[in-house]
């Protein structure tokens, strides 16, 4: 399989382990495959969620956090503000 086979399935809505199983591979070694391209910078630094259902989760940062937008809450906002996040 190449990269840019690999890369393709990486944006598609279908489970790793259905993939994994079309090609006769083990879902972990598509996995390794798929870290070492997000490595090499071929692919984004963001968790492939994809659930069990083949749709595709909510957009979350790459720490796992759910992205809030525009949301503002205003204990959210105080927390942020005695508490404030550094980049990483």
């Amino acid at each position: 399989m190449t990269d840019d086979e690999l890369i393709i399935l990486w944006h598609t809505d279908e489970t790793a382990n259905n993939l994994a199983h079309e090609f006769g591979i083990k879902q972990q070694t598509l996995i390794m495959h798929w870290r070492r391209l997000k490595n090499e910078g071929k692919l984004p630094q963001r968790v492939r969620q994809i659930s069990d259902w083949g749709q595709r989760q909510p957009d979350r940062g790459y720490d796992g956090r759910p992205s809030v937008g525009d949301y503002e809450d205003p204990l959210l906002m105080k927390l942020f503000e005695i508490h404030p996040e550094k980049a990483p």
